[in-house]
């Protein structure tokens, strides 16, 4: 699958390719600035899905723009079972205000289900993502970059500057 267009929403753009995704399939970023202004990008949202996402060779930007959301959450739902690979995107802007759960950039991983879920990220750049600060006791809000809530986490090559957790440990990944 090949996205299309720089707009938020519509045919053509990253978060129609992610919701028409099928397990198995890639998803193909060209070079630009993808602006979001709808939420989060769900990836794989029930699980038992593997996705890939890359750039097509020029530097593909994610950038969450709204102040509250993050930009990329992989298996929402916490069934387990899937396995995302990144590879070449900037992923930047992210924030996780709306549910002080960490992972601005990404949030990933289920917990305790089985399968597993598994993310690989390649020759990335994840900057600028924050967590923000709840109250002087919380922290829960770990990784501004990254944050693996259970399973495996591959990162190879990616470059990770300017991401907080105002709350709690692990700035860029957690």
């Amino acid at each position: 699958i090949t996205v299309a267009n720089f707009n938020d929403s519509g045919a053509g753009s990253l978060r129609a390719a992610l919701a028409a995704a099928a397990s198995g399939d890639t998803i193909v970023v060209p070079a630009g600035t993808y602006n979001l202004t709808s939420g989060e990008l769900d990836v794989a949202p029930n699980g038992s899905q593997t996705l890939t996402l890359q750039s097509s060779g020029g530097n593909a930007v994610i950038n969450q723009t709204d102040g509250n959301n993050r930009v990329f959450n992989i298996d929402q739902n916490s069934a387990g079972g899937a396995t995302v690979s990144i590879t070449g995107l900037t992923i930047q802007g992210g924030h996780d205000a709306l549910d002080n759960y960490g992972g601005a950039g990404i949030l990933a991983g289920s917990v305790s289900s089985t399968p597993k879920d598994v993310l690989n990220l390649t020759n990335c750049f994840l900057l600028n993502n924050h967590c923000k600060f709840v109250n002087s006791g919380y922290t829960g809000q770990v990784g501004g970059g990254v944050q693996m809530a259970g399973g495996d986490l591959n990162v190879n090559s990616c470059v990770f500057s300017n991401n907080t957790s105002q709350a709690s440990q692990g700035g860029a990944i957690e």
